[in-house]
């Protein structure tokens, strides 16, 4: 004869992690500080710093998360370092301003390069 089998319970499902909606800033370098908007409606992400008020957006879609448009914008300041000038894509809100080396975004390395291209930013002496 067999044995009568136990009724097991299903193990517990567990719930899936939230992503996250704030994040550092790469300028100014606080952690938590920027938050991320995304209007589905009009297909544009915003992210926004409240402590030195950068901002960027970009193009967003339905599968758009807030990483999505914080990695874009990351991506966006590396082109800009790499290239020493404005990224194409997105829309940076100040412009207009002067890039120098006592300014915050020279901390996120906009800065003045060097001619040479190992792709580093060489020390002002």
């Amino acid at each position: 004869m067999g044995r009568k089998k136990s009724k097991r319970k299903p193990p517990a499902k567990k719930a899936a992690d939230k992503l996250a909606e704030t994040f550092d800033c790469p300028f100014c370098n606080h952690e938590a500080t920027c938050k991320v908007e995304i209007n589905h409606e009009k297909s544009v992400g915003s992210i926004k710093c409240s402590v030195c008020d950068e901002d960027f957006q970009c193009a967003t879609n339905h599968l758009t998360d807030p990483i999505d448009v914080y990695t874009e914008w990351i991506d966006a300041c590396d082109e800009a370092n790499r290239t020493g000038g404005q990224p194409s894509g997105g829309h940076h809100d100040d412009d207009d301003r002067d890039y120098g080396a006592n300014d915050r975004s020279y901390a996120a390395g906009i800065g003045d390069e060097s001619d040479d291209d190992d792709g580093l930013v060489d020390a002002q002496m």
